[in-house]
């Protein structure tokens, strides 16, 4: 997960040295986002999935997905703002920080013992 966060920020910070939006480069940073953004999504749920009871598992995935939603539309209604005043790099940069912010959260927990892989299948 936290591998995910750091290519996401990475590439996130990276958008702002696009000049040739039809460049390589380009397409690369685009990629590389959009690779760390489904790492993210499949880790964290296969961490929520794989450590529920199964008896609440389809009701606590629910509410996985309304929060990540939630999530969006507040996202949205921040980033949106940003490009407005600031250009069309900062909804981007916002990602990167909040990215780096959480690859480090994701690294101390991590190391703490609260982010384990289960053993068992």
């Amino acid at each position: 997960m936290a591998a995910a966060f750091l290519l996401r920020c990475i590439s996130g910070f990276s958008i702002r040295f696009i000049t040739d939006p039809n460049s390589y480069f380009s397409y690369a940073v685009i990629i590389l986002f959009i690779t760390g953004a489904m790492g993210l999504v499949i880790s964290i749920e296969s961490y929520f999935i794989k450590n529920l009871p199964g008896e609440i598992r389809g009701a606590m995935t629910m509410v996985l997905m309304f929060f990540m939603s939630s999530w969006a539309l507040t996202y949205h209604a921040i980033a949106g703002p940003l490009f407005d005043e600031y250009g069309p790099a900062m909804p981007f940069r916002l990602v990167s920080i909040l990215d780096a912010v959480l690859c480090v959260a994701a690294i101390v927990l991590g190391l703490s013992g609260y982010l384990t892989i289960p053993t068992s299948v």
